[in-house]
């Protein structure tokens, strides 16, 4: 039997390291970041299922991904998601849902702390 997050795990690191042997370019790689409630998910007396994931533009690639908790938002979601990813060389894009003031704060400090990246969001 197949465990879901180890076969996520294993995905998410081969496509990682797939993309670090692409060639470098000395224009940052963008990766949008954004939640979606997948279709026909309500059922009565729960909630519908709700991902977060971050999409590589150069390759079209889904780099990671997460459930958002039901007793959350995808701004808390995010900061998880983004300690997973390699963030070097790489503009990371976001909606209105990540203009929070906690949410800024800490992505520039995981930024300062692992990478040079930068982070634009539509506000």
């Amino acid at each position: 039997r197949i465990v879901p997050e180890a076969l996520e795990e294993a995905v998410s690191r081969w496509v990682q390291d797939a993309l670090s042997m692409l060639p470098k370019s000395s224009s940052p790689r963008p990766v949008a970041v954004d939640g979606k409630t997948l279709c026909g998910t309500l059922q009565s007396h729960q909630r519908t299922v709700h991902w977060l994931s971050a999409f590589d533009h150069q390759t079209g690639c889904v780099l990671s991904q997460m459930p958002v908790d039901s007793k959350t938002n995808e701004a808390k979601t995010v900061l998880e998601l983004l300690k997973g990813l390699v963030l070097r060389g790489r503009v990371v894009t976001g909606d209105a849902a990540f203009c929070q003031r906690e949410v800024c704060q800490a992505i520039t400090s995981l930024n300062r702390s692992r990478a040079s990246a930068a982070w634009t969001m539509a506000c």
